[in-house]
Order: C-alpha cells, then structure tokens, then sequence
C-alpha cells in the first residue's frame, strides 16, 4: 500500500534556534525537533522565499518566486498549477491542508485549493475558540491533537499538509505553558511549538496509520531577526531545516547534500513510485545521481547556490560570486576573477531563470 504523507511546516523555525544545526550551543530550545531529526534523513535545509506565502508554491508544487513580488500575489497567480494535491489525487490519495489561523489568512485556504488538496481545515473547522490565540488562530498543541484527530477519520492512503502557527509574532503562549525568562518571546514560541510537535508524534505513533507513513518536516521560512552574522547574510537568511522521516526509514542523521524546498515534491512522488511526467524547479533528494543546489530572489537579484559557491545575479550580468568554505559570510567577492565555476554557474542560472519566465508569461507550469 501506498505510504501516507504528512508534511509539516513550522512557521519561522529558521536553523539559527535548532541544535542539531548547531551543535556547539548550549541549552537546547527544541529537544524534540533534535531527536527527530536524528531519526530522520536530514539535511541542510533551504527555503526558496522569505515569506509564508512564497513557501506553499515550492514545497506543494516545486515553483519558487523568482520575481520581485511573490508567485500567489503576481500576475502569473491565475496560471494553471498541477500541485501535489493534484498529482495525489489521481494516485488514489485524499488530500487535506490544516492550518489553525482564522480562515482566510494569507489565502492559504485559497493556495491550498489551487495546489490541489481538497479539504481545508482551519479556525473556523475546529469549532472551539477556548483555545484561540486572540490574534492569529488556534494554539498549536490543540490544533496539533484536531489534525491527528481528523487524520484518523481519513481512508489511507492519504496526504496532509500541517502549517503551524504560534511561532508568529506577537508568540503568544497558552495558559499553562511557563515562559522561561532567560528566553526572548519568540525563543519561548519556538519551545511551545516543539512541544506541540512532541504531542503531536506521540498521538500519531498511536495511529493504526502511523506505521505506513512518511513525514517531511520542514520550516516555511527562517525568523526575520536573525542574530547571528551568518544567518543575517543574504544566503543564510535562508537557513531552515528539512528532513524526512518514517518509521520505517533505516538511514538517519545530517546528510552530505543539500535540499530546497522545491525538492520536497519530486521526493515524496518518487517515494510513492508516481508513474508520470511533472514539473518541479527541484530534485529527487533520495537520486543519488541528481546535483543539489538552491536558488532565491532577493533584492532584485536572483542567488544560485551549489556546492561551495553562490552566484549573485541581477539578471543580465553577474553583481557577485563568493566561496563559501573560505568566505561564508561573503565579503570576498571573486566575480573579477571569472573562474570557470563561475561561468558554469551563470549558465545553469540562465537556462533556470529562462525556463521560469517562459513557462510563467505561456501558462505551462505543469506536464501536458
């Protein structure tokens, strides 16, 4: 039998705040999040945009917004997209997107029917503002336990995607969850969400569904105020965690590639042997053959990051190319030297930028 898929998007859990990430901190703010992504394939995890709107299209249908407003709000919205809903619906899949804000936040209730996925449970589907936030929806350990809950009414197989919500400014905690002083405000979101994510795995595990079923964890951006130089670089503000995890996965641990959020869906449809064609700016994680890379847009100008490198540009000429292992915080900038890794790059970021801009302004973002 085909496997479940949940794919859970935490809001603003940026690596900065993650231990697994970074080892030398002490005091861990997400212990669940280390453990689980110890058991996971894990992997140095990109985000393809900075807002949460940006996030839907390229985890959901491998698009990134590669132009200076986001793909949901642009000209191009109106094109016809074949999101994983889609594609997992003609596989026999239900398909269902939850998220507790008030309904109609940031139109994912919108997005997620565009993407495919054919029931939407929000604030209004839960039904109990006992647990209201008092500003964005419901907290995230009782929305977690109404996922699980609804999962459970689902005939596998079936694919979920989960958004969380407290780690939204203004990181308003639930009566009886103890702030520790020591911790920002948005530092104690990040430990209340960890611990409804702890909550959640636990109710699931008691699922007679759990065992056939693959989880992505993963963040829908990194937090806007980073503190540390790297994160605050035009590269690491895109830093977020991406793994995957089953119960029944025997590799586990940080792996060597690197993986965007556009690859999150070629991934999922190879794991469920998906027979035809699609489109997806983005790899197969688990093809050992495939390359791993990430691009953005930031600034007016597009980044393609590979292997050591990140090119910069604007889009007729490259405005900076950086080594990171000698420089991650880029203040070398190699452009003047044209290596031919530079030049390797500006053409794999031209047919990608070309690719993208055509299918957009032609309305063929998916395999006809």
């Amino acid at each position: 039998q085909k496997p479940n898929i949940i794919i859970v998007i935490l809001e603003s859990f940026g690596r900065e705040k993650i231990q697994f990430y970074n080892p030398q901190t002490h005091g861990s703010i997400t212990p669940f999040l280390d453990s689980l992504l110890a058991q996971s394939l894990a992997y140095n995890g990109w985000a393809n945009g900075r807002r949460s709107i940006e996030a839907l299209p390229a985890i959901l249908a491998g698009i990134p917004s590669l132009m200076p407003i986001d793909y949901p709000s642009s000209a191009y919205a109106g094109n016809e997209l074949k999101g994983m809903g889609t594609l997992l619906k003609a596989e026999g899949y239900q398909t269902a997107f939850f998220h507790g804000g008030n309904n109609g936040t940031m139109h994912f209730d919108a997005s997620a029917k565009t993407l495919g996925f054919d029931s939407y449970f929000g604030r209004n589907e839960y039904d109990d503002d006992s647990d209201f936030d008092g500003r964005w929806g419901i907290f995230d350990d009782a929305f977690f336990s109404f996922t699980v809950d609804e999962m459970s009414r689902f005939e596998p197989p079936f694919a979920a995607a989960l958004f969380s919500l407290s780690s939204h400014h203004p990181f308003t905690l639930p009566d009886g969850f103890e702030a520790q002083k020591k911790l920002s405000p948005f530092e104690n979101s990040i430990r209340y969400t960890d611990f409804a994510l702890r909550n959640l795995f636990a109710k699931a595990s008691r699922q007679s569904w759990f065992q056939n079923s693959v989880f992505v964890i993963t963040a829908d951006h990194s937090h806007p105020e980073a503190e540390t130089p790297w994160f605050k670089s035009s590269l690491g503000i895109y830093a977020i965690p991406l793994a995957i995890y089953s119960p029944q996965l025997e590799a586990h641990g940080l792996q060597a590639k690197m993986a965007q959020h556009t690859d999150i869906m070629p991934t999922l449809l190879s794991l469920i042997d998906y027979p035809e064609d699609f489109l997806a700016f983005g790899n197969n994680l688990l093809d050992s053959s495939a390359s791993s890379w990430h691009i953005s847009y930031i600034n007016q100008s597009y980044q393609l990051n590979e292997g050591d490198y990140l090119l910069q540009f604007d889009g007729s000429q490259t405005t900076g190319f950086f080594a990171l292992a000698k420089d991650s915080l880029l203040q070398n900038d190699l452009k003047e030297q044209r290596l031919p890794i530079q030049k390797s790059l500006e053409e794999q970021l031209k047919a990608i930028i070309q690719q993208y801009n055509n299918r957009m302004i032609t309305n063929d973002l998916f395999v006809k």
